[in-house]
């Protein structure tokens, strides 16, 4: 298709041709050397600035994809049944207390522990652990899992008197 321009224009009648590759440089003249008309219709035919053929099962960049709310059913976990622990059923026993003004002590298993503080001990692999709540003069407060537990000291049956008796020999 040759494109007439009136005889006043400064651009004439070229024949189609492409335009230079890239990265060659045309010199430059006065003058442009291709229409508007021609330069339209090499951009239109142009494969590289033609959209791609979308696939029917891709996903559209400029859309908002749907999403589908699901509620997460949770999965049907056996529950682990945990024995009923207490300080007896692990054989546990307080041999002395100390309560002084400052600080109370017991003493549990061979072991002295403060008010407040942590006992840990392992059975079968697993750890227990109870708080040492309240020291009194003769037993003592244990707490696991929101359950209270009371020990006592081992009173002797004899009063702890030293008395004298006479020998008679």
């Amino acid at each position: 298709m040759a494109v007439v321009a009136p005889a006043d224009d400064p651009v004439a009648e070229t024949p189609a041709s492409p335009p230079p590759a890239l990265g060659h440089t045309a010199p430059r003249s006065e003058h442009a050397r291709h229409s508007w008309g021609q330069l339209i219709e090499w951009m239109e035919n142009d494969p590289q600035t033609l959209s791609a053929k979308r696939a029917p099962d891709w996903r559209d960049p400029f859309m908002t994809p749907e999403t589908e709310i699901v509620q997460a059913q949770p999965e049907a976990v056996p529950e682990q049944v945990k024995p009923e622990v207490s300080p007896k059923s692990l054989g546990m026993s307080v041999s002395s207390t100390i309560v002084g003004p400052g600080r109370r002590v017991a003493q549990i298993d061979g072991r002295a522990y403060r008010e407040g503080g942590t006992i840990k001990l392992v059975r079968d692999g697993q750890e227990i652990e109870f708080t040492l709540a309240e020291v009194e003069p003769h037993s003592v407060t244990l707490t696991r899992e929101g359950k209270e537990f009371r020990l006592h000291t081992h009173r002797p049956t004899r009063s702890g008197r030293i008395e004298l008796v006479e020998r008679t020999d």
